[in-house]
């Protein structure tokens, strides 16, 4: 299937109201994980760890969020420098596709390590949080536990770019039976009109918030 129509089918199956597939409207005695993969889902995860109905919160980005408490485990992941051109003091993400990378035996240790489901979470399109939704849902296994998958689809405004390696990301998954649940941010700016872009961001955490709270 050509990708962007197979990116347009998991929006509408997701919805214009963001309801996530019934598969996480489950029993609160199961044991479920949140993994926040990059930047964006754990500065979500960070900020809103304390309400989250998960029995754990794992952060996994090259930072720790600054907001991070105590609460949640911390895994650290620097992408690889070869992706970037240096342009003076600045990096720049080189052009192509993102590559798959392997999972360190750090992560999929700590992943095997939990009881119980888990849930990955990755705003798409940005290089950390897709490299590690990709490779960790391209290379990871563990029949005894259920794993989810939610990537947030970047805003019109972000570039056609970040759109492309977010379609590949949910193109690789779903390919390997690992069908991702998708949230079009863009809709925020459908529904909310003429909004600014830190509201956008706002008002998008709000929605994962909303859909986690259940």
């Amino acid at each position: 299937m050509e990708r962007r129509k197979f990116l347009k089918t998991l929006s509408l199956a997701a919805g214009s109201t963001f309801a996530i597939t019934h598969s996480l409207a489950k029993s609160e005695k199961e044991s479920r994980h949140l993994i926040a993969l990059g930047t964006a889902a754990c500065h979500f995860a960070a900020k809103n760890i304390k309400e989250l109905p998960f029995q754990s919160v794992t952060l996994i980005d090259g930072e720790r969020p600054t907001i991070h408490n105590q609460e949640g485990e911390f895994i650290r992941f620097s992408t690889p420098d070869s992706l970037f051109e240096s342009i003076g003091s600045t990096k720049i993400l080189k052009n192509g596709n993102l590559p798959i990378l392997p999972i360190s035996s750090e992560i999929d240790d700590y992943l095997r390590s939990l009881k119980g489901d888990l849930v990955f979470l990755a705003g798409l399109g940005k290089a950390t949080g897709t490299l590690l939704f990709q490779s960790i849902g391209m290379h990871y296994q563990n029949p005894k536990q259920n794993l989810e998958w939610i990537g947030t689809l970047p805003f019109e405004f972000e570039g056609s770019r970040k759109s492309a390696h977010a379609d590949l990301a949910i193109h690789l998954l779903a390919e390997n039976g690992k069908e991702p649940s998708v949230i079009y941010s863009e809709e925020i700016r459908k529904t909310f009109g003429n909004i600014s872009i830190r509201t956008a961001y706002e008002l998008l955490d709000q929605r994962i918030f909303e859909l986690f709270k259940g």
